[in-house]
Protein backbone atom coordinates (compact mmCIF):
# COMPACT_ATOMS: atom_id res chain seq x y z
CA UNK A 1 0.00 0.00 0.00
CA UNK A 2 0.97 3.41 -1.21
CA UNK A 3 1.77 6.38 1.65
CA UNK A 4 -1.21 7.98 1.60
CA UNK A 5 -3.26 5.90 0.58
CA UNK A 6 -6.42 4.60 2.32
CA UNK A 7 -6.76 1.16 3.84
CA UNK A 8 -8.32 -1.04 1.73
CA UNK A 9 -12.63 -1.33 2.72
CA UNK A 10 -13.83 -4.73 3.53
CA UNK A 11 -16.00 -6.44 1.30
CA UNK A 12 -20.19 -7.30 2.95
CA UNK A 13 -19.12 -10.86 2.42
CA UNK A 14 -16.06 -10.10 4.83
CA UNK A 15 -18.42 -7.99 7.05
CA UNK A 16 -20.75 -10.55 7.17
CA UNK A 17 -18.25 -13.50 8.30
CA UNK A 18 -16.03 -10.86 10.91
CA UNK A 19 -19.63 -10.65 12.33
CA UNK A 20 -20.46 -14.53 12.52
CA UNK A 21 -17.44 -14.88 13.89
CA UNK A 22 -17.60 -12.49 16.64
CA UNK A 23 -21.12 -13.50 17.67
CA UNK A 24 -20.17 -17.19 17.59
CA UNK A 25 -17.44 -16.28 20.06
CA UNK A 26 -19.38 -14.42 22.35
CA UNK A 27 -22.31 -16.75 22.76
CA UNK A 28 -21.68 -18.21 26.00
CA UNK A 29 -20.82 -22.01 25.87
CA UNK A 30 -22.22 -24.65 27.82
CA UNK A 31 -21.58 -25.56 31.77
CA UNK A 32 -19.26 -28.48 31.96
CA UNK A 33 -20.00 -31.46 33.66
CA UNK A 34 -18.86 -30.60 37.32
CA UNK A 35 -20.36 -26.84 37.40
CA UNK A 36 -24.42 -28.69 35.71
CA UNK A 37 -23.69 -30.93 38.82
CA UNK A 38 -22.67 -28.52 41.56
CA UNK A 39 -25.85 -25.90 40.50
CA UNK A 40 -28.08 -29.07 40.27
CA UNK A 41 -26.64 -29.99 44.06
CA UNK A 42 -27.05 -26.56 45.22
CA UNK A 43 -30.22 -26.31 43.64
CA UNK A 44 -31.50 -29.66 45.35
CA UNK A 45 -29.68 -28.91 48.54
CA UNK A 46 -32.16 -25.47 49.09
CA UNK A 47 -35.07 -27.86 50.27
CA UNK A 48 -33.32 -29.34 52.86
CA UNK A 49 -32.56 -26.65 56.01
CA UNK A 50 -33.18 -28.32 59.53
CA UNK A 51 -31.01 -31.17 58.89
CA UNK A 52 -29.35 -33.00 61.73
CA UNK A 53 -25.42 -31.63 61.27
CA UNK A 54 -22.82 -31.17 63.64
CA UNK A 55 -22.99 -28.68 66.15
CA UNK A 56 -19.59 -27.08 65.67
CA UNK A 57 -20.56 -25.94 62.42
CA UNK A 58 -23.21 -23.07 63.82
CA UNK A 59 -25.62 -21.47 61.65
CA UNK A 60 -24.25 -24.04 58.41
CA UNK A 61 -25.45 -27.69 60.52
CA UNK A 62 -28.92 -28.14 59.31
CA UNK A 63 -28.24 -26.59 55.31
CA UNK A 64 -29.10 -28.88 52.61
CA UNK A 65 -26.99 -26.12 50.07
CA UNK A 66 -23.67 -27.04 51.81
CA UNK A 67 -22.58 -29.92 49.86
CA UNK A 68 -24.04 -28.06 46.46
CA UNK A 69 -22.11 -24.71 47.58
CA UNK A 70 -19.08 -26.53 48.08
CA UNK A 71 -19.28 -28.23 44.99
CA UNK A 72 -19.87 -24.45 43.19
CA UNK A 73 -16.72 -23.35 44.32
CA UNK A 74 -14.71 -26.81 43.78
CA UNK A 75 -15.95 -26.36 40.60
CA UNK A 76 -14.94 -22.75 40.07
CA UNK A 77 -11.89 -23.59 41.09
CA UNK A 78 -11.04 -26.31 38.69
CA UNK A 79 -12.30 -24.75 36.17
CA UNK A 80 -10.42 -21.45 36.82
CA UNK A 81 -13.12 -19.36 36.61
CA UNK A 82 -12.45 -18.13 39.86
CA UNK A 83 -9.37 -15.99 38.78
CA UNK A 84 -11.55 -14.35 35.82
CA UNK A 85 -10.98 -10.60 36.71
CA UNK A 86 -14.70 -9.91 36.24
CA UNK A 87 -15.88 -12.19 38.76
CA UNK A 88 -13.28 -10.70 40.81
CA UNK A 89 -14.63 -6.82 40.72
CA UNK A 90 -18.24 -8.05 41.58
CA UNK A 91 -16.45 -9.44 44.79
CA UNK A 92 -15.96 -5.48 45.55
CA UNK A 93 -19.62 -4.83 46.41
CA UNK A 94 -19.24 -6.45 49.70
CA UNK A 95 -15.91 -4.57 50.74
CA UNK A 96 -17.80 -1.99 52.50
CA UNK A 97 -19.75 -5.03 54.52
CA UNK A 98 -16.01 -6.57 55.47
CA UNK A 99 -15.17 -3.20 56.76
CA UNK A 100 -18.10 -2.67 59.00
CA UNK A 101 -17.74 -6.26 60.20
CA UNK A 102 -14.01 -5.47 60.93
CA UNK A 103 -14.48 -2.43 62.28
CA UNK A 104 -17.15 -3.56 64.10
CA UNK A 105 -15.50 -6.37 65.79
CA UNK A 106 -12.67 -3.82 67.00
CA UNK A 107 -14.81 -1.43 68.53
CA UNK A 108 -16.56 -4.60 70.49
CA UNK A 109 -13.75 -6.87 71.04
CA UNK A 110 -13.99 -6.30 74.86
CA UNK A 111 -17.83 -6.39 75.09
CA UNK A 112 -17.78 -9.64 72.59
CA UNK A 113 -15.51 -11.47 74.51
CA UNK A 114 -17.64 -10.91 78.09
CA UNK A 115 -20.87 -11.62 76.45
CA UNK A 116 -22.54 -15.18 77.39
CA UNK A 117 -26.31 -16.24 77.14
CA UNK A 118 -28.03 -19.36 77.07
CA UNK A 119 -24.29 -21.20 77.17
CA UNK A 120 -23.21 -19.24 74.08
CA UNK A 121 -20.33 -17.01 74.56
CA UNK A 122 -19.81 -13.87 72.38
CA UNK A 123 -16.94 -14.58 70.66
CA UNK A 124 -18.22 -18.05 69.99
CA UNK A 125 -20.75 -16.90 68.00
CA UNK A 126 -19.09 -13.79 66.62
CA UNK A 127 -17.07 -16.62 64.56
CA UNK A 128 -19.70 -18.49 63.53
CA UNK A 129 -22.22 -15.86 62.38
CA UNK A 130 -18.62 -14.39 60.61
CA UNK A 131 -18.63 -18.41 59.24
CA UNK A 132 -21.70 -18.12 57.73
CA UNK A 133 -21.28 -14.53 56.18
CA UNK A 134 -18.00 -16.07 54.49
CA UNK A 135 -19.61 -19.46 53.30
CA UNK A 136 -22.31 -17.81 51.39
CA UNK A 137 -20.21 -14.86 49.69
CA UNK A 138 -17.81 -17.65 48.69
CA UNK A 139 -21.49 -18.86 46.77
CA UNK A 140 -21.74 -15.32 45.53
CA UNK A 141 -18.35 -15.27 43.94
CA UNK A 142 -18.62 -18.17 42.95
CA UNK A 143 -21.37 -18.45 41.23
CA UNK A 144 -20.62 -14.99 39.96
CA UNK A 145 -17.45 -16.13 38.22
CA UNK A 146 -19.43 -19.30 36.38
CA UNK A 147 -21.85 -16.99 35.36
CA UNK A 148 -19.02 -14.63 33.90
CA UNK A 149 -17.21 -17.13 32.09
CA UNK A 150 -20.10 -19.67 30.84
CA UNK A 151 -22.81 -16.94 30.86
CA UNK A 152 -25.72 -16.43 33.05
CA UNK A 153 -28.37 -17.97 30.92
CA UNK A 154 -26.75 -20.96 31.31
CA UNK A 155 -26.09 -20.97 34.84
CA UNK A 156 -30.16 -20.11 34.88
CA UNK A 157 -30.98 -23.40 32.45
CA UNK A 158 -29.11 -25.70 34.56
CA UNK A 159 -31.15 -24.03 37.94
CA UNK A 160 -34.13 -24.41 36.12
CA UNK A 161 -33.45 -28.44 34.82
CA UNK A 162 -33.37 -28.87 38.84
CA UNK A 163 -35.80 -26.98 39.85
CA UNK A 164 -38.16 -28.61 37.64
CA UNK A 165 -37.66 -31.80 39.40
CA UNK A 166 -37.26 -29.93 43.25
CA UNK A 167 -40.92 -28.50 42.58
CA UNK A 168 -42.35 -31.94 42.20
CA UNK A 169 -40.40 -33.26 45.04
CA UNK A 170 -41.80 -30.07 46.98
CA UNK A 171 -45.01 -30.57 45.96
CA UNK A 172 -45.12 -34.54 46.22
CA UNK A 173 -44.30 -33.92 50.23
CA UNK A 174 -46.79 -31.34 50.27
CA UNK A 175 -49.48 -33.81 49.13
CA UNK A 176 -48.52 -36.76 51.63
CA UNK A 177 -48.35 -34.10 54.22
CA UNK A 178 -51.77 -32.94 53.40
CA UNK A 179 -53.05 -36.41 53.36
CA UNK A 180 -51.35 -36.73 56.50
CA UNK A 181 -53.80 -34.31 58.49
CA UNK A 182 -56.55 -36.81 58.00
CA UNK A 183 -54.96 -39.98 58.34
CA UNK A 184 -53.55 -40.60 61.55
CA UNK A 185 -51.47 -43.57 60.63
CA UNK A 186 -49.86 -42.21 57.67
CA UNK A 187 -49.36 -38.75 59.81
CA UNK A 188 -46.80 -40.70 62.68
CA UNK A 189 -45.22 -42.08 59.26
CA UNK A 190 -44.52 -38.74 58.19
CA UNK A 191 -43.09 -37.82 61.20
CA UNK A 192 -40.76 -40.95 61.59
CA UNK A 193 -39.75 -40.05 57.98
CA UNK A 194 -39.31 -36.65 58.37
CA UNK A 195 -36.92 -37.30 61.50
CA UNK A 196 -34.48 -38.32 58.18
CA UNK A 197 -34.28 -34.45 57.08
CA UNK A 198 -35.10 -32.69 59.90
CA UNK A 199 -33.76 -32.25 63.37
CA UNK A 200 -35.83 -33.30 66.56
CA UNK A 201 -37.60 -29.72 68.21
CA UNK A 202 -38.79 -28.58 64.33
CA UNK A 203 -42.20 -27.11 63.72
CA UNK A 204 -44.84 -29.65 62.94
CA UNK A 205 -48.01 -27.91 62.66
CA UNK A 206 -51.19 -29.72 61.54
CA UNK A 207 -53.22 -27.84 59.12
CA UNK A 208 -50.10 -25.95 57.96
CA UNK A 209 -47.97 -27.38 55.22
CA UNK A 210 -43.14 -27.31 56.56
CA UNK A 211 -42.55 -29.11 53.77
CA UNK A 212 -38.89 -30.30 53.44
CA UNK A 213 -37.91 -27.37 56.42
CA UNK A 214 -38.06 -27.21 59.55
CA UNK A 215 -40.82 -24.34 59.94
CA UNK A 216 -42.96 -22.72 57.40
CA UNK A 217 -40.69 -19.81 56.73
CA UNK A 218 -37.60 -21.64 55.61
CA UNK A 219 -39.74 -23.24 52.77
CA UNK A 220 -41.29 -20.30 52.11
CA UNK A 221 -37.55 -18.86 50.93
CA UNK A 222 -36.94 -21.98 48.82
CA UNK A 223 -40.36 -21.82 47.15
CA UNK A 224 -39.73 -18.55 45.93
CA UNK A 225 -35.92 -19.32 44.71
CA UNK A 226 -37.77 -22.48 42.52
CA UNK A 227 -40.57 -19.63 41.36
CA UNK A 228 -37.90 -17.88 39.95
CA UNK A 229 -35.80 -20.33 38.03
CA UNK A 230 -38.86 -21.26 36.62
CA UNK A 231 -40.22 -17.92 35.81
CA UNK A 232 -36.54 -17.86 33.61
CA UNK A 233 -37.10 -21.06 32.23
CA UNK A 234 -40.48 -19.26 30.70
CA UNK A 235 -38.16 -16.28 29.13
CA UNK A 236 -35.40 -18.15 28.27
CA UNK A 237 -37.07 -21.40 26.64
CA UNK A 238 -40.75 -20.50 26.20
CA UNK A 239 -41.51 -20.39 22.43
CA UNK A 240 -38.34 -22.48 21.40
CA UNK A 241 -38.11 -26.10 19.84
CA UNK A 242 -36.56 -26.89 23.01
CA UNK A 243 -39.57 -26.43 24.92
CA UNK A 244 -41.95 -28.41 24.77
CA UNK A 245 -45.62 -28.45 25.24
CA UNK A 246 -45.78 -31.13 28.17
CA UNK A 247 -42.55 -28.80 29.73
CA UNK A 248 -44.81 -25.84 29.44
CA UNK A 249 -47.47 -27.13 30.74
CA UNK A 250 -45.08 -28.63 33.90
CA UNK A 251 -43.66 -25.29 34.94
CA UNK A 252 -46.81 -23.62 34.25
CA UNK A 253 -48.64 -26.15 36.91
CA UNK A 254 -45.25 -26.06 39.25
CA UNK A 255 -45.80 -22.26 39.44
CA UNK A 256 -49.25 -21.83 40.32
CA UNK A 257 -49.14 -24.98 43.02
CA UNK A 258 -46.25 -23.24 44.41
CA UNK A 259 -47.68 -20.02 45.02
CA UNK A 260 -51.46 -21.76 45.92
CA UNK A 261 -50.01 -23.76 48.53
CA UNK A 262 -47.34 -21.56 49.96
CA UNK A 263 -50.17 -18.92 50.18
CA UNK A 264 -53.21 -20.95 51.38
CA UNK A 265 -52.01 -23.77 53.02
CA UNK A 266 -48.26 -23.06 54.24
CA UNK A 267 -50.06 -19.44 55.49
CA UNK A 268 -46.00 -18.53 55.22
CA UNK A 269 -45.69 -14.91 56.26
CA UNK A 270 -42.27 -15.19 54.68
CA UNK A 271 -43.43 -15.65 51.19
CA UNK A 272 -46.51 -13.31 50.76
CA UNK A 273 -44.00 -10.66 52.05
CA UNK A 274 -41.64 -11.95 49.87
CA UNK A 275 -44.54 -11.82 46.95
CA UNK A 276 -45.23 -8.24 47.71
CA UNK A 277 -41.58 -7.23 47.06
CA UNK A 278 -41.62 -9.19 43.63
CA UNK A 279 -44.81 -7.59 42.52
CA UNK A 280 -43.90 -4.37 43.35
CA UNK A 281 -40.16 -4.49 41.57
CA UNK A 282 -42.39 -6.31 38.73
CA UNK A 283 -44.53 -2.82 38.29
CA UNK A 284 -41.71 -0.79 38.65
CA UNK A 285 -39.49 -2.62 35.96
CA UNK A 286 -42.60 -2.53 33.40
CA UNK A 287 -43.08 -0.51 30.57
CA UNK A 288 -46.06 1.34 32.24
CA UNK A 289 -42.70 3.13 34.58
CA UNK A 290 -40.66 3.31 32.09
CA UNK A 291 -40.68 7.47 32.87
CA UNK A 292 -38.89 6.86 36.76
CA UNK A 293 -35.10 6.82 36.49
CA UNK A 294 -33.52 3.35 37.58
CA UNK A 295 -31.68 4.69 40.79
CA UNK A 296 -35.20 6.18 42.28
CA UNK A 297 -36.69 1.86 40.75
CA UNK A 298 -33.94 0.32 43.03
CA UNK A 299 -34.32 2.72 45.75
CA UNK A 300 -37.56 1.82 46.10
CA UNK A 301 -37.60 -1.83 45.41
CA UNK A 302 -35.06 -2.47 48.45
CA UNK A 303 -35.64 0.58 50.50
CA UNK A 304 -39.33 0.43 50.76
CA UNK A 305 -38.76 -2.49 53.18
CA UNK A 306 -37.76 -0.42 56.06
CA UNK A 307 -41.14 2.17 55.84
CA UNK A 308 -43.04 -1.38 55.94
CA UNK A 309 -41.10 -3.00 58.62
CA UNK A 310 -42.43 0.10 60.65
CA UNK A 311 -45.79 -0.45 59.56
CA UNK A 312 -45.98 -3.96 60.40
CA UNK A 313 -44.65 -2.63 63.93
CA UNK A 314 -47.57 -0.17 63.74
CA UNK A 315 -50.48 -2.11 63.21
CA UNK A 316 -49.35 -4.66 65.81
CA UNK A 317 -49.30 -1.79 68.49
CA UNK A 318 -52.72 -0.76 67.93
CA UNK A 319 -54.33 -3.18 67.94
CA UNK A 320 -55.93 -4.24 71.82
CA UNK A 321 -53.60 -5.96 74.13
CA UNK A 322 -55.49 -9.23 73.84
CA UNK A 323 -56.35 -9.10 70.54
CA UNK A 324 -52.64 -9.34 69.35
CA UNK A 325 -51.78 -12.77 68.27
CA UNK A 326 -48.38 -14.42 70.33
CA UNK A 327 -46.68 -14.55 66.83
CA UNK A 328 -47.28 -11.13 65.67
CA UNK A 329 -45.87 -10.04 69.48
CA UNK A 330 -42.72 -11.52 69.11
CA UNK A 331 -42.02 -10.42 66.03
CA UNK A 332 -42.50 -6.88 66.73
CA UNK A 333 -40.54 -7.48 70.15
CA UNK A 334 -37.24 -8.91 67.46
CA UNK A 335 -37.73 -5.76 65.34
CA UNK A 336 -38.68 -2.95 67.89
CA UNK A 337 -35.42 -4.07 70.07
CA UNK A 338 -33.08 -4.56 67.40
CA UNK A 339 -33.93 -1.04 66.25
CA UNK A 340 -33.59 0.27 69.67
CA UNK A 341 -30.10 -1.37 70.04
CA UNK A 342 -28.83 0.01 66.93
CA UNK A 343 -30.09 3.10 67.58
CA UNK A 344 -28.04 2.91 70.74
CA UNK A 345 -24.72 2.19 68.58
CA UNK A 346 -25.12 3.24 65.47
CA UNK A 347 -21.59 3.56 63.90
CA UNK A 348 -20.64 -0.16 64.07
CA UNK A 349 -23.13 -1.59 66.51
CA UNK A 350 -22.47 -4.57 68.91
CA UNK A 351 -21.07 -6.83 66.61
CA UNK A 352 -21.60 -9.78 64.23
CA UNK A 353 -23.95 -12.24 65.80
CA UNK A 354 -24.12 -10.18 69.31
CA UNK A 355 -28.11 -9.40 69.32
CA UNK A 356 -29.16 -11.76 71.50
CA UNK A 357 -26.81 -11.39 74.39
CA UNK A 358 -28.38 -7.68 74.63
CA UNK A 359 -31.64 -8.66 74.08
CA UNK A 360 -33.36 -8.44 77.13
CA UNK A 361 -32.18 -5.10 78.26
CA UNK A 362 -34.66 -3.05 76.27
CA UNK A 363 -37.40 -5.40 75.54
CA UNK A 364 -40.75 -3.10 75.92
CA UNK A 365 -43.68 -4.41 78.74
CA UNK A 366 -45.64 -4.88 76.57
CA UNK A 367 -43.07 -7.88 75.01
CA UNK A 368 -43.17 -10.03 78.05
CA UNK A 369 -47.61 -10.78 76.94
CA UNK A 370 -46.25 -13.47 74.45
CA UNK A 371 -44.84 -16.54 76.09
CA UNK A 372 -42.45 -16.82 73.27
CA UNK A 373 -40.40 -13.43 74.66
CA UNK A 374 -41.20 -14.10 78.41
CA UNK A 375 -39.10 -17.61 78.49
CA UNK A 376 -36.10 -15.77 78.30
CA UNK A 377 -36.49 -14.20 81.67
CA UNK A 378 -37.28 -17.41 83.23
CA UNK A 379 -34.44 -19.66 83.99
CA UNK A 380 -36.82 -22.52 84.50
CA UNK A 381 -38.29 -22.67 81.06
CA UNK A 382 -34.69 -21.70 79.37
CA UNK A 383 -34.50 -25.53 78.17
CA UNK A 384 -38.07 -24.65 75.92
CA UNK A 385 -35.50 -22.33 74.10
CA UNK A 386 -34.14 -23.07 70.80
CA UNK A 387 -31.49 -20.40 71.27
CA UNK A 388 -30.77 -17.16 71.12
CA UNK A 389 -33.60 -14.47 70.74
CA UNK A 390 -33.98 -14.15 66.72
CA UNK A 391 -34.50 -9.89 65.59
CA UNK A 392 -37.75 -11.77 62.93
CA UNK A 393 -36.07 -8.96 60.42
CA UNK A 394 -32.79 -8.52 58.41
CA UNK A 395 -32.75 -5.24 58.36
CA UNK A 396 -33.07 -4.71 62.19
CA UNK A 397 -30.52 -7.44 62.96
CA UNK A 398 -27.58 -6.00 60.98
CA UNK A 399 -28.74 -2.69 62.20
CA UNK A 400 -28.21 -3.39 65.60
CA UNK A 401 -24.79 -5.54 64.80
CA UNK A 402 -22.91 -3.67 62.17
CA UNK A 403 -24.70 -0.04 63.04
CA UNK A 404 -26.78 2.22 60.21
CA UNK A 405 -23.26 2.30 58.12
CA UNK A 406 -23.08 -1.77 58.36
CA UNK A 407 -26.66 -0.85 57.51
CA UNK A 408 -26.41 1.22 54.35
CA UNK A 409 -23.12 -1.30 53.49
CA UNK A 410 -25.30 -4.27 53.14
CA UNK A 411 -28.11 -2.54 51.41
CA UNK A 412 -25.57 -0.89 48.65
CA UNK A 413 -25.25 -4.34 46.73
CA UNK A 414 -28.89 -5.04 45.78
CA UNK A 415 -29.27 -1.23 44.82
CA UNK A 416 -26.14 -0.74 42.91
CA UNK A 417 -27.30 -4.71 40.91
CA UNK A 418 -30.25 -3.70 40.04
CA UNK A 419 -30.01 0.14 38.91
CA UNK A 420 -26.89 -1.26 36.85
CA UNK A 421 -29.01 -4.08 35.15
CA UNK A 422 -32.06 -1.26 34.50
CA UNK A 423 -30.04 0.67 32.68
CA UNK A 424 -27.30 -1.35 30.91
CA UNK A 425 -29.48 -4.69 30.19
CA UNK A 426 -33.35 -4.11 30.51
CA UNK A 427 -35.75 -6.99 29.40
CA UNK A 428 -37.85 -9.67 30.14
CA UNK A 429 -34.66 -11.78 31.47
CA UNK A 430 -33.39 -9.41 34.10
CA UNK A 431 -37.34 -8.09 34.77
CA UNK A 432 -37.58 -11.53 36.24
CA UNK A 433 -34.12 -11.86 37.97
CA UNK A 434 -34.98 -8.40 39.62
CA UNK A 435 -38.16 -10.06 40.87
CA UNK A 436 -36.94 -12.98 42.05
CA UNK A 437 -33.92 -10.98 44.23
CA UNK A 438 -36.66 -8.57 45.17
CA UNK A 439 -38.41 -11.64 46.52
CA UNK A 440 -35.29 -12.60 48.72
CA UNK A 441 -34.38 -9.47 49.84
CA UNK A 442 -38.13 -8.41 51.26
CA UNK A 443 -37.94 -12.01 52.89
CA UNK A 444 -36.11 -10.28 55.09
CA UNK A 445 -38.97 -9.02 56.88
CA UNK A 446 -39.66 -12.28 58.75
CA UNK A 447 -36.01 -13.85 58.25
CA UNK A 448 -32.68 -12.37 59.98
CA UNK A 449 -30.52 -14.66 58.81
CA UNK A 450 -27.73 -14.39 56.10
CA UNK A 451 -27.64 -18.41 54.77
CA UNK A 452 -30.40 -17.16 52.13
CA UNK A 453 -28.26 -19.24 49.43
CA UNK A 454 -31.77 -17.56 46.80
CA UNK A 455 -30.62 -13.97 47.88
CA UNK A 456 -26.49 -14.61 46.90
CA UNK A 457 -27.41 -16.66 43.83
CA UNK A 458 -30.08 -13.91 42.35
CA UNK A 459 -27.24 -11.07 43.47
CA UNK A 460 -24.17 -13.08 41.62
CA UNK A 461 -26.59 -13.19 38.45
CA UNK A 462 -28.05 -10.01 38.52
CA UNK A 463 -24.23 -8.57 38.78
CA UNK A 464 -22.53 -10.52 35.43
CA UNK A 465 -25.82 -10.13 33.09
CA UNK A 466 -25.46 -6.84 31.93
CA UNK A 467 -21.50 -6.64 31.54
CA UNK A 468 -21.96 -9.59 29.32
CA UNK A 469 -23.52 -7.85 26.69
CA UNK A 470 -21.11 -5.05 27.23
CA UNK A 471 -18.76 -7.53 26.41
CA UNK A 472 -19.71 -8.72 22.83
CA UNK A 473 -20.25 -5.30 22.10
CA UNK A 474 -16.49 -3.95 22.78
CA UNK A 475 -15.78 -7.38 20.82
CA UNK A 476 -17.58 -6.22 17.83
CA UNK A 477 -16.17 -3.03 18.36
CA UNK A 478 -12.75 -3.92 18.42
CA UNK A 479 -13.04 -6.22 15.33
CA UNK A 480 -14.75 -4.28 12.84
CA UNK A 481 -12.26 -1.02 14.14
CA UNK A 482 -9.66 -3.25 12.96
CA UNK A 483 -10.96 -3.59 9.58
CA UNK A 484 -11.37 0.09 9.33
CA UNK A 485 -15.08 0.50 9.88
CA UNK A 486 -15.87 3.05 12.84
CA UNK A 487 -19.16 3.13 14.43
CA UNK A 488 -20.38 -0.25 14.70
CA UNK A 489 -21.45 -1.70 17.79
Amino acid sequence: MSIGSHPAQPTTVELERTFAGYAKAARPVGLPAFPVLAIHLLVFGSLFSGLPGPAALGELRGEGTVIGAVAVILSAVLSGAIVDLRGIRSALVFLPLAACIALSYAFNAEGIANAHFLGREGGEKFFTSLLVVIFYFSVFFTVSCIARVYGARAVLLCGSNAALWCGFLMIAEMAIEIVSWFVPPLREIWRVTRGLWVSSGSSEPRFRLVGFAPEPSLGAITAMGLIGLLAAEVVLRGGTREWSRARARAVGFLIFALVALELVLANARTFAIGAFGAVLAALLVSRFASAIPAALKSAVIVLATLPVQAGMIWVTLQQEPGARSISNISRSVGMVTASQLGAQHPLFGLGLGQYGFHFRSVVPSWGLASFEISRYFREDQYHLLAGLPPTFSMFSRVASELGLIGLAAWLFPPLFAIRQAIIQRPGPLTSVMICALAAQIWSGLSFDSFRNVYYWFWLALLLAWPKQKEGVTRLMSSGFAANGVRGVG
